[in-house]
């Protein structure tokens, strides 16, 4: 009966009842003597909920302790240069965890290492999601889409339109094939047994062309 929400005010998480009613749920106190870093994304799990955080933070939330643990993530470039991961979005994969943002991450918790599995030039990655068989979408700028196997390898890659817009969101559908919200390109559509692609606009009835979500 309960509804956890990241917001964009620094150190707290929303935690809403079934009346509605909403609590602040703090964790300024894990950043003594600092700005305490904003909630990004989150993913639950049966003990705690994860949140990927702005300056490469991810907390954990333990639902029986009522607690927050802390972890910084560190990913160095070939310069020794501490990556910004940007952390948009998160997946369970086991014990560990899928982050997508400045490329594609594997986040092992109990070790605190930071594996980079997947990236591509000039773009940020801003929506993942899993498909129907072990295998994940990516939603890049372009107008395009990235499927990844089980490992985060990329398979196959669609671009919808010739635009140059971000996908926003992306969603598997039942036949091997895959939706797209694009912003400002309205919604999208690729078949992975053909390569065809589609998008549909508000010349074909939607109402705007600027879509952020798709489920």
């Amino acid at each position: 009966g309960r509804i956890w929400a990241g917001t964009r005010g620094e150190g707290f998480i929303l935690r809403i009842n079934d009346t509605g009613k909403a609590e602040k749920v703090s964790y300024a106190h894990l950043f003594p003597g600092e700005k305490a870093p904003k909630v990004r994304s989150m993913v639950a799990d049966s003990s705690g909920i994860w949140m990927g955080c702005t300056q490469n933070n991810m907390l954990f939330y333990d639902y029986q302790s009522e607690k927050f643990r802390k972890y910084k993530l560190v990913l160095k470039d070939a310069r020794g240069k501490e990556t910004d991961l940007q952390l948009h979005n998160i997946l369970k994969k086991g014990n560990d965890l899928i982050i997508n943002g400045k490329g594609v991450f594997l986040f092992h918790p109990e070790t605190g290492l930071v594996e980079r599995k997947f990236s591509f030039p000039y773009s940020d990655f801003f929506s993942i999601s899993r498909g129907n068989a072990n295998n994940y979408w990516l939603g890049i700028y372009h107008n395009t889409v990235v499927h990844l196997n089980d490992s985060l390898e990329e398979i196959s890659r669609y671009r919808i339109g010739n635009d140059l817009n971000l996908v926003e969101s992306v969603c598997a559908g039942d036949s091997g094939d895959v939706w797209a919200a694009i912003m400002g390109g309205g919604l999208g559509h690729a078949y992975t047994a053909t390569g065809k692609t589609e998008f549909f606009t508000t010349a074909d009835g939607l109402s705007n062309n600027t879509t952020y979500s798709i489920v």
